[in-house]
């Protein structure tokens, strides 16, 4: 097992937001104590792929390790790190489908960057990558989406969950893009929880309408 703990013993986590919008959704994660939250900010000009190594290797230094939350789009970018490198736990909070992938690639707002065009080729491969190799990602997976998603279910059946155990969240009501719903405190600390210890508050481990594990 790989030590999770950063300086202070808090679990080194990579917060990668949607990397279409640019929001921070994410950050308010880092409020919860036993979590050193660091947002993944991909400079300019950087490669993505360049980037996330850069970024997974300084949470390892800051603990030896490292955990992933990541959103939306972000989820690709998740995804392609943890089939490459040591990430112990992923949080997948509504990742999308493959089609919906494309589209949103296809409408990257042109304020995000001087080359548009390059940031949407990166990020058609990121995503192509992480889609072809769901069996090689060996993390243990969170994926939190709406009851009526069904992007986690396609990844279960394109072969992530092989060689890790994974857990859908499914969220009564839905979820919007900031994850505010009526039980926001509840579904971020279960997401904090999971990051730090890979298991889910017991309310929510034993409420089988919510929550199904795989593996």
């Amino acid at each position: 097992m790989l030590s999770l703990k950063a300086p202070g013993g808090s679990v080194s986590c990579l917060l990668i937001d949607d990397l279409w919008s640019g929001e921070s959704a994410l950050s308010g994660l880092s409020c919860f104590s036993g979590l050193a939250g660091r947002p993944f900010v991909p400079g300019e000009g950087i490669e993505l792929h360049e980037a996330l190594q850069i970024a997974l290797q300084e949470c390892r230094a800051d603990g030896g390790a490292a955990a992933i939350a990541a959103r939306g789009l972000g989820c690709e970018a998740a995804l392609a790190a943890a089939e490459q490198l040591p990430v112990e736990r992923l949080a997948l909070l509504r990742p999308m489908a493959r089609s919906d992938i494309r589209k949103r690639i296809r409408f990257l707002p042109p304020k995000q960057e001087r080359d548009v065009a390059a940031r949407r080729r990166q990020l058609a491969r990121l995503s192509a990558y992480a889609r072809r190799n769901l069996s090689l990602c060996v993390s243990d997976v969170l994926i939190v989406e709406d009851t009526a998603a069904r992007a986690g279910r396609a990844l279960l059946e394109a072969g992530l969950g092989a060689n890790g155990r994974v857990t859908l969240l499914k969220i009564p009501g839905g979820i919007d893009k900031s994850l505010y719903i009526n039980r926001e405190f509840e579904l971020k600390n279960a997401i904090s929880s999971f990051l730090r210890s890979g298991e889910l508050p017991k309310s929510l481990a034993e409420n089988h309408e919510m929550c199904i594990i795989y593996g």
